[in-house]
């Protein structure tokens, strides 16, 4: 499987889920580099035409954090990212799937 940026490193906060195609991959992993503290990355499942936070079976949200940094999801659905602001540059990264720009 290939690892694909799917956030470029940078400080700044990107708000706008950055979207990828899990679909022809039975998991893929989802990881952020440098998060610290209480930087968080959330990750988020195209329900319809939106975008919901994924949670796990139990209901609790899956966010990525300095404790927590990558997490394997099932493939098939369209997931998304995004960060906040961080103290150094961190990226978001997908193994397996390929990111995709939605249609507008």
């Amino acid at each position: 499987m290939a690892q694909s940026t799917l956030i470029p490193p940078a400080t700044a906060a990107q708000n706008t889920p950055q979207p990828f195609n899990s679909a022809g991959s039975s998991f893929i992993i989802v990881g952020a580099d440098n998060l610290a503290m209480t930087e968080t990355a959330p990750l988020w499942i195209q329900i319809g035409s939106i975008f919901k936070q994924v949670t796990d079976t139990a209901g609790n949200i899956i966010t990525l954090t300095a404790s927590i940094p990558a997490v394997q999801l099932i493939g098939g659905p369209v997931y998304a990212a995004t960060k906040s602001a961080t103290a150094a540059a961190c990226g978001v990264y997908v193994i397996g799937g390929s990111p995709r720009v939605l249609a507008a």
